[in-house]
Order: C-alpha cells, then structure tokens, then sequence
C-alpha cells in the first residue's frame, strides 16, 4: 500500500514548487534613481513676423508651418477649413528668416484654393494642398508655382483631418487623425458626397498620378 500513496502525494509535491517558482519569476525589482524634469533651453534662430510692416510679414491666422530639406520655412497664413473662405496665402522664408516669396489666391480654378484644408510640404519643397473645394490635391513646386491638381477620384474621398504629415521619400503624403480631428470623408465633385469613418486609419496618398490612391499604412479603434 505504501507505493500507492506515494504516488498520491507526489503531485501535490510538484504543484507546490511550480507554484513557488511562479512567485519568485515576479518579484517586484526597485529601479534605481527617479525622474528628474528637464527644462527646455531653446536658442532663437530668428523670428518673422511684425504687428506693423510689409504685407508679407503681417500675419493673420497662422494654421501651419513646415520646413523643407533645406531648412526653408513656409508659413500656411489666412482662413482655411471647410468653413473657411480659402483666403490662404502661403510665405517662404529662408533658413536666416529672410522673405523669399509669397503664393496662394481665393478662387475656383487651378491653383487657387477654394476651401483649403491641409498642408503639407515635401523635402524638396514641393507643397502639397488638400482642397476640398476642389475635390483635389494641389501641388505647387519649390518655387511657388503651380504644377497641378491630383484628383481624389470617387472611390476615394479626402480624409478631412485638418493635417498632413510629408512621406520623406516623396511623392507622397500621409493623412490620418493625428491630432484627434478626424472628420468625414469627402470625395470629388459628381461622388455621392460624405461618410462618416469606422475606424482611425492613417493612409499614404500617392500624388504621382492624376488620381490620388492610398494604401492603408495602419488602421487604429474608433471609440
């Protein structure tokens, strides 16, 4: 009988020293040091902008700046949104803060913004324009001027997310609710008009072709 009941008791045995090793795997180890707050110690570069001066270095409504490659900063200034009136102009600055140049005009055809939502510029200084105006991207090259218009085609719609992020290969642009203002979908004049998203997606919007196409990079939950 005595084999029987070891054989009984020897499970239980083993039961307790797995259970034993599992407390010890999670053992709570104390890190040394703690945080310590670092206060930010910025060097001005230059500044731009005057309450009383040049057309040019009067602002209005600031909505965005960006840089280029080479540093070249493009100040996104004057009403934009799908409420806004596309009273837009946008400034380039160089890298000591002097005033390059100045484009962007209200209006219906090419090249002027007609309800202008999100900015982007590219490395090479390619700037990218969401219109939903138009039902379009607008691209205007390094020098300001207008090259042309990328339709969002009806299958596709423009994620009116107030935001655009460059893709640094060119090309390209990323959209997407970074900045949690993600709103319907719009397509192109003769669509079927908005939608309401389903989910967070952040999407690359090829430009290279006449009609825009994305390809979902990631897609986030929706609350």
């Amino acid at each position: 009988m005595k084999p029987a009941r070891l054989h009984t008791i020897a499970p239980s045995i083993l039961t307790l020293t797995l259970a034993a090793s599992a407390l010890s795997a999670q053992e709570v180890v104390e890190l040394p040091g703690r945080d310590q707050r670092i206060d930010p110690d910025f060097e001005e570069v230059y500044r731009v902008g005057v309450l009383d001066g040049e057309s040019w270095e009067m602002f209005g409504q600031v909505n965005q700046v960006a840089f280029d490659a080479e540093g070249n900063l493009y100040v996104f200034d004057g009403t934009s949104g799908l409420m806004g009136s596309g009273d837009l102009r946008v400034l380039v600055f160089d890298v000591a803060g002097g005033f390059l140049r100045e484009f962007g005009s209200w209006g219906g055809g090419p090249g002027e913004f007609n309800r202008p939502v999100a900015f982007a510029v590219l490395r090479d200084g390619t700037t990218v324009v969401s219109d939903a105006g138009h039902g379009a991207y607008q691209l205007f090259d390094a020098s300001g001027a207008f090259q042309r218009m990328v339709r969002a085609g009806d299958e596709l719609g423009m994620w009116v997310s107030e935001v655009l992020r460059p893709d640094p290969r060119g090309g390209a642009v990323f959209g997407g609710d970074f900045e949690g203002g993600l709103g319907p979908s719009i397509g192109s004049p003769g669509s079927d008009g908005a939608t309401s998203p389903t989910s967070r997606p952040v999407t690359r919007v090829g430009l290279d072709d006449e009609v825009a196409h994305t390809d979902t990079v990631v897609k986030g939950w929706l609350p």
